[in-house]
């Protein structure tokens, strides 16, 4: 083992070897303040659904009330007429006029309602049921009996007379 120099003042050593540890902690801490990234920012967040939602609401308002009354009701009409609990299930028959004829299809079954007097044609428990609709007044639904596994079509056609 080699020999330590005479002369050799621990107390002095030990005071420059401290100082050097508290200048390098103290570097330490001032580097880390720079080396933080900044906390991120969210991009858009709610503040772009907020702003989306209420251009939304502005462009329909502007859109109902730029539309002329009977297109209005013609609209609120067909909504009506289409909107659905799940595909093909009908929640909610539009109230016509007594002098109309309506044909409604759903996978339970085709209606046809004209004059107070409804015709029904319900299909048993199915697997899928395929339904079809014409403009010109035909409604047709084409399903697989989930016991037999026999195909049945149901069709109706309205005709003025």
């Amino acid at each position: 083992m080699p020999e330590l120099p005479n002369g050799l003042s621990w107390n002095r050593l030990s005071q420059e070897i401290t100082g050097n540890v508290r200048v390098g902690l103290a570097a330490g801490e001032a580097i880390a303040l720079f080396d933080k990234p900044a906390p991120a920012k969210p991009r858009l967040g709610w503040n772009a659904a907020l702003v989306l939602l209420g251009a939304t609401l502005v462009f329909g308002i502007a859109f109902w009330s730029s539309l002329p009354p009977q297109q209005a009701e013609h609209l609120l009409a067909s909504l009506k007429r289409i909107r659905t609990e799940r595909i093909g299930t009908v929640i909610h028959s539009t109230a016509a006029a007594p002098e109309e004829a309506v044909v409604e299809a759903s996978s339970a079954g085709i209606q046809v309602k004209e004059n107070g007097r409804t015709l029904s044609l319900m299909q048993p428990r199915s697997d899928g049921a395929t339904v079809s609709i014409s403009m010109q007044g035909s409604a047709g639904v084409r399903f697989v009996d989930a016991d037999t596994g026999q195909v049945t079509t149901n069709k109706v056609y309205y005709a003025e007379q």
